[in-house]
């Protein structure tokens, strides 16, 4: 499945568990329609993207996948629509794939995300919270609703969700580096140290890139 995001087109780990069809209906395809598939779950680059919209739909015409499924290839498509510029298509799309499935906490997420590209952050943090609320270790989920909670000043919010991260993942030093900004904002000092020098300990690349009282973090 892959990300609509404009930059750095690619797949993103939240949704990349989100398969097609690895069952009977897959087995029974004509190879037409399992090369369809490829080109609209995974087009190589954004060069791609039209021809995957275009190999979306005609999957969409094929009357032999349940809603599970089609709901994946609004998803895909919506995708695609987003990587080539097309909001309003992406929209309806992302809206339709929630509709056909709206269990699937990645269509959520990814419609979230899209509002967090475009700056609407109320919507783009609702989507993110039910995401979370369906599937509570979407840790990609917590993490993009503590950033808009700093990004809105809500730093208790922020360090809620991203305490929540760390939880579900305590290897994740973006989660650490959030908590530790938003125990900063807070006056909680040596927290914020502590989840500073976790946050270089999980990822030395980090070392020197930030620091405590203009000192880098060894």
């Amino acid at each position: 499945m892959m990300s609509y995001r404009k930059a750095g087109f690619g797949i993103l780990a939240a949704i990349a568990c989100v398969a097609f069809a690895p069952n009977a209906i897959a087995a029974n395809l004509s190879p037409e329609v399992s090369a369809q598939i490829t080109s609209c779950f995974s087009p190589a680059d954004a060069a791609a993207l039209p021809a995957a919209i275009d190999a979306c739909t005609k999957l969409l015409a094929h009357p032999e996948f349940d809603a599970v499924h089609r709901s994946r290839i609004y998803l895909s498509r919506a995708a695609a629509y987003a990587g080539t510029g097309a909001g309003e298509k992406a929209v309806a799309d992302f809206n339709k794939s929630i509709q056909l499935n709206p269990g699937e906490p990645h269509a959520y997420y990814n419609r979230g995300a899209y509002w967090m590209d475009h700056s609407n952050l109320v919507a783009a943090k609702a989507d993110f919270k039910k995401a979370a609320q369906i599937d509570g270790t979407l840790t990609v989920a917590y993490l993009k609703i503590g950033a808009i909670d700093e990004q809105t000043g809500d730093f208790a919010g922020a360090l809620e969700a991203f305490s929540q991260a760390i939880k579900n993942d305590p290897t994740d030093a973006k989660a650490f580096l959030g908590r530790s900004a938003a125990n900063a904002k807070l006056g909680h000092g040596d927290a914020a140290i502590a989840d500073i020098r976790s946050a270089v300990r999980l990822d030395p690349s980090l070392a020197g890139s930030v620091r405590i009282n203009g000192k880098p973090v060894h």
